[in-house]
């Protein structure tokens, strides 16, 4: 079993000028909205909220929606706060509590890493299309 000290070592933590900590992630995960499912991709992670990328969905600002976050018994409910080109900003309804981010961060960081892939966490050119399609 890994203890708390030790599981903060072995993620990558950074801290973000939200003075919270920020998880570079690379994991495809469900998210819900309105009455259709999709496949995102959340490239980062913090307590309160979510960076994901999607191909095709399009969402909007104020829009509720579920991301299927592992080891939750439930979808981790959000909303939009900000929307570009390919990205979409999450705030969690309800913050994350610190060991259940930690465990989640961890095994996202950990879900789609692939041989080749830079263990910073940082993608390869193409990474997005190949978790997400």
């Amino acid at each position: 079993m890994i203890c708390s000290a030790e599981l903060e070592e072995m993620i990558d933590v950074r801290i973000g000028s939200r003075d919270t900590e920020r998880v570079r992630v690379w994991a495809a995960v469900d998210a819900v909205c309105s009455d259709a499912t999709v496949s995102v991709l959340v490239d980062d992670l913090c307590r309160t909220g979510a960076r994901i990328e999607t191909r095709f969905a399009r969402f909007q600002e104020g829009q509720l929606v579920h991301l299927q976050l592992p080891f939750l018994p439930h979808a981790q409910q959000g909303e939009v706060v900000w929307t570009d080109a390919a990205s979409v900003g999450v705030r969690f309804s309800q913050p994350l509590d610190l060991p259940t981010f930690r465990i989640i961060a961890k095994a996202m960081q950990l879900k789609h890493r692939g041989p080749g892939e830079p263990v910073d966490g940082e993608p390869r050119a193409g990474s997005l299309w190949r978790l997400a399609g």
